[in-house]
């Protein structure tokens, strides 16, 4: 089904400032205020959409036709897909119809569309038509198309639809010709037990016969010896009796005969509970039970394969119930002939529902236990599937396991896979790796969204040259590049020239992108913004100011009957953002009365926008920075109070309860705390919470309020104890205690003992481990134990300065002070040797307040010659 092509997909990004963090501020009040517009971050929207469109896929191919129906149906229209990824949406979405024998909706899903050229819509009408039964309307759509119009995985169904059709005209020969070209042009298993459930169910619901050949089976079954031959003669009189539409004497008779019958449950399952089945109805209850059945007892493996392909493909919804009962068969039968799919088909129902964990050692254990499945390229790409849905995602694992099975995948579905590989190591922050994905893709197929994401990598690796001759090569003037993505790939490369402090460049390719004559109002407004800003960065504020005055001017213009339309909200999202720009640079300049005034219009005429919300922040940093803390403090608590849903808001209040704080008075402290404990009531979720939390207990044991400040950080340790800043809690707790001049041995032995707990925290800081680990042998001196103070300390400081990071000044500096303090503790302790070496190794290392332990040695030297 091809949609319309729609530009939504691309213009989602661009309006207003394409990404977020892509502007720096204009003044230093504002430079971590660098996510800067969109209200929605695009790039996870348009990931988490990539990932419901390959899993609606995988679904289809691996027979669970319900899954990939829910996961498809609301992509045929996501604007955050390309059109072609839309249509890859809508195909599978009409197979997985087609599988689960939905004729009728196929084709109004067709008729609805409006699309009938296509070689791939037009096999799905066919297929369509011939289960309907109406075998002409499919014959003469079928010789509309050539095999060499088709794509590799619609090539198999064109000839398994001839193969039924022959077979429709008891034509066996040129049948078996059909589907032997159907199973040879396939590579997945999975389609090949698509074709032989579609085979069966369609083989045992036919047959025109009449009531002399029922008389006649049903004489020869009653009188029949041998349990084969009954068997057989079972089955035959019970097809029969359905081709007379007689379906439930069909199914009294087979249920009685499963009953009476001498033959073993795994004969009963192999020979007779597919036609019960399919009798009973494949989608009632009683009809899956009897697929179950067939899975628990059966030892056919073609018959236990279209059985858990019926079985599978109606589960729209995966349920605990489901993946339950196959663990039980797997558990009750390790030598189960189609172990490796049951395998397959449980851990698929696993990740549907949510258990990724379990999904990925049971895909795991099928490669690892059968490693000539048929199967396994299907599990190897599930594998790389569930690394991606594992929660936090594993994006290098998925993107490395997908590069493992690209190369066996079929040539047409190669850049896609690789464009996937490049959004997950984008994802991960890989931009180098995701750079080498994208430029494969490109090489294999050049589209829209290959480029895009191509040249945005780039850019993030730093490599902005090479964007702008990569783009005049291949982007100016490609006819596979539309307008629009160009000038998104512009306006990428002007804002990345402005943050590698490339203006002068920068402020070229905005001019030149302006000069276009067909450039659309909407992109046209942007730039013009961009050009503003720019200026502003160079210094040239008047010019700033004038371009920001004619783009207000030109934003306010009534629409006329000849201009083309522009959408509203987008005048209004502009509009905001260079009221916001044009306050900026008042108050940058020295014009507060002015800036005031532009602000205040903003608030008035965008209450809602995300522009009013950054005109409170700068506003409060402004005035922060020129010691105006009291009207810096009034827009703080403004923003949060008008936007208690901004993510803003918890900034807002902290900011507030630093400048509190800065007054010194026990009303400003007491409002400061005010402030602190209204984010973690207010926003408990949010990452400032706890940061609320360990600033309020610093503030408390600055006011000396010491068992107040060590209850709030313990119960901060309680409360946030799977967060993984959650040591900073027991490092003030024991800070606390250090800070009391009056704490006893007790409390000194319980902040070393918290502090201890620390140095087994994973990935903890090597500087902030060092820090905590002195000041826990500070608490174990003042408690007395000396030897041990010296003894702990030096075996934290040892291992780290054999593998230190010469760059890390942060950990010099710690090393340095843990040195010192051990030198100057050996000495008072009677241990000069000690002290002696330890300021040696300052002095060997390097470190920081290497001249201080110089002068302490050349002291030594003297005193020694002295003596």
């Amino acid at each position: 089904m091809r949609l319309r092509p729609t530009l939504a997909y691309f213009l989602r990004y661009f309006p207003i400032f394409l990404l977020i963090g892509i502007l720096s501020p204009l003044s230093a009040q504002f430079e971590d205020l660098e996510d800067f517009p969109l209200d929605e971050n695009p790039i996870e929207e348009r990931a988490e959409a990539l990932r419901n469109l390959e899993g609606g896929v995988r679904a289809v191919r691996t027979g669970l036709s319900g899954l990939g129906i829910e996961l498809l149906l609301p992509l045929t229209k996501n604007e955050l897909l390309t059109p072609e990824e839309q249509n890859e949406a809508s195909l599978n979405l009409l197979t997985a119809l087609i599988q689960m024998d939905r004729p009728g909706v196929v084709i109004q899903l067709l008729r609805d569309s409006g699309d009938t050229d296509s070689p791939s819509i037009r096999l799905r009408w066919a297929m369509a038509d011939f289960l309907l039964g109406n075998s002409v309307q499919t014959r003469n759509r079928l010789r509309t198309i050539s095999p060499d119009q088709l794509t590799p995985q619609d090539l198999p169904w064109y000839y398994f639809m001839l193969g039924l059709l022959a077979d429709r005209q008891n034509d066996l020969a040129r049948a078996n010709e059909y589907f032997g070209l159907a199973n040879r042009s396939t590579q997945s298993p999975f389609l090949l037990d698509t074709f032989d459930s579609i085979r069966a169910r369609l083989d045992i619901l036919r047959g025109q016969v009449d009531e002399a050949t029922v008389i006649s089976l049903k004489n020869q079954y009653e009188s029949a010896v041998a349990l084969p031959m009954r068997l057989q003669l079972a089955r035959e009189y019970a097809l029969v009796l359905m081709g007379l539409g007689r379906t439930e004497e069909a199914i009294t008779f087979l249920e009685e005969f499963a009953n009476t019958t001498e033959a073993d449950d795994s004969t009963i399952a192999d020979e007779i509970l597919l036609p019960l089945a399919v009798f009973r109805g494949l989608s009632t209850p009683e009809g899956k039970a009897t697929l179950w059945e067939i899975l628990r007892t059966g030892n056919d493996r073609d018959n236990l394969r279209i059985a858990l392909n019926l079985l599978l493909r109606d589960i729209g919804e995966a349920k605990p119930s489901q993946a339950s009962t196959m663990a039980a068969i797997i558990d009750s039968r390790q030598d189960h002939p189609i172990r490796d799919r049951l395998l397959f088909a449980r851990a698929e129902l696993l990740s549907r529902l949510g258990n990724q964990a379990e999904a990925m050692e049971l895909v795991e254990e099928l490669l690892k236990e059968y490693p000539g499945s048929q199967i396994r390229q299907a599990a190897r790409l599930s594998s790389a599937f569930l690394a991606w849905q594992q929660d936090p995602p594993q994006y290098r694992t998925a993107a490395a396991r997908l590069l493992e099975v690209i190369p066996q995948l079929p040539k047409d579905e190669r850049p896609f896979y690789l464009q996937l590989v490049g959004d997950l190591y984008f994802q991960n922050g890989d931009y180098s790796s995701a750079t080498f994905a994208y430029r494969q893709a490109w090489n294999l197929e050049p589209t829209e969204g290959t480029a895009f994401q191509y040249t945005l990598a780039m850019l993030e690796t730093g490599l902005t040259r090479q964007v702008l001759d990569w783009r005049n090569e291949n982007i100016v003037d490609n006819p596979v590049i539309s307008a629009e993505v160009r000038w998104r790939i512009d306006w990428n490369l002007a804002r990345t020239m402005i943050r590698d402090g490339l203006t002068d460049e920068a402020l070229v390719e905005i001019r030149s992108v302006l000069s276009q004559e067909d450039l659309p109002l909407s992109t046209r407004h942007n730039f013009a913004w961009l050009e503003a800003y720019t200026l502003s960065l160079l210094g040239r504020d008047a010019d700033a100011l004038a371009e920001i005055d004619s783009l207000l001017a030109t934003l306010s213009k009534p629409a006329t009957a000849e201009s083309a339309p522009i959408d509203g909200q987008a005048v209004d999202s502009i509009l905001a953002q260079t009221l916001l720009l044009k306050g900026e640079i008042l108050f940058k300049n020295g014009e507060t009365e002015r800036g005031t005034e532009v602000m205040n219009d903003l608030r008035s005429r965008f209450p809602n926008r995300r522009a009013a919300v950054l005109s409170y922040l700068f506003e409060a940093r402004y005035f922060a920075g020129r010691d105006l803390t009291g009207q810096a403090q009034q827009r703080l608590v403004n923003l949060a109070d008008r936007f208690p849903d901004s993510d803003y808001a918890p900034l807002a209040l902290f900011e507030a309860a630093i400048i509190a704080e800065s007054r010194g008075t026990p009303e400003s402290v007491s409002e400061s705390i005010r402030f602190l404990e209204s984010i973690v009531n207010r926003f408990p979720n949010h990452q400032l919470a706890i940061h609320a939390r360990l600033k309020e207990g610093e503030i408390l044991r600055s006011v000396g309020d010491f068992s107040s400040a060590r209850l709030l950080f313990q119960n901060t340790a309680n409360r946030y104890s799977n967060h993984p800043l959650h040591y900073l809690a027991d490092i003030g707790s024991a800070e606390t205690i250090l800070a009391n001049p009056d704490a006893s041995n007790e409390d000194l032995l319980d902040a070393a003992a918290a502090l201890a707990k620390v140095g087994s925290v994973p990935e903890i800081p090597s500087a902030v481990l060092l820090e905590s680990q002195l000041k826990r042998a500070e608490a174990l001196r003042r408690a007395g134990e000396l030897e041990q103070a010296r003894d702990s300390l030096w075996q934290s400081v040892s291992p780290l300065l054999d593998q230190r990071d010469p760059d890390n000044a942060s950990l010099a500096f710690w090393l340095s002070k843990s040195l010192l303090e051990l030198s100057s503790w050996s000495d008072a302790d009677g241990m000069p040797n000690e002290a002696t070496r330890f300021l040696e190794i300052i002095d060997n290392q390097n470190l920081p307040g290497r001249n201080i332990a110089r002068a302490k040695l050349r002291a030594r030297e003297l005193r020694a010659s002295e003596s």
